[in-house]
């Protein structure tokens, strides 16, 4: 039962995110333009662990954008852009439940996913095409590992 509210809850915050991605938001920023580029240069071969355009930024959403683009065939474009960060905000609403489960157990993990598949700031940054929800995704999961290893003392919750 627990199994299928959270699918039901990345199912809901995956059409929240998803539908009409090409329209909203509409405009890109020179930011988008800059991580277009980046996404072009790794498309184009390069391999670099840190890019230089807008004063330096991480590789993780360029190699991600590019590798979906790629297993897709999508074109580099602002859409395919917001679709793997959209991608990245709806990988992260399982662990916004497994954190919150183990916070504060299964109804709580179960609201605040929801309330995180649907909450105007999760999808919003979701959508922007930004590095944002990188951020989210890497905080729940740490964050929840971390939590259960105090608990546990499972070695593998350390590693992982």
């Amino acid at each position: 039962m627990v199994l299928a509210l959270v699918i039901a809850a990345v199912a809901v915050g995956a059409f929240f995110r998803f539908n009409q991605i090409d329209e909203i938001p509409f405009e890109p920023t020179s930011d988008h333009a800059e991580k277009l580029l980046d996404v072009t240069d790794v498309l184009n071969g390069q391999r670099p662990i840190f890019f230089e355009r807008n004063t330096g930024r991480e590789p993780a959403q360029f190699y991600f954008t590019a590798g979906l683009m790629q297993a897709f065939d999508l074109p580099v474009t602002f859409t395919s852009l917001k679709m793997g960060t959209a991608l990245i905000g709806v990988l992260a609403i399982p662990f916004v439940y497994l954190l919150a489960a183990e916070v504060a157990g299964r109804t709580t993990g179960l609201l605040a996913a929801m309330l995180f598949a649907i909450g105007t700031w999760p999808v919003e940054i979701s959508r922007a095409g930004l590095r944002f929800p990188y951020a989210v995704l890497a905080t729940a999961a740490t964050l929840w590992l971390f939590l259960r290893w105090m608990r546990t003392r499972n070695r593998r919750d350390a590693l992982l």
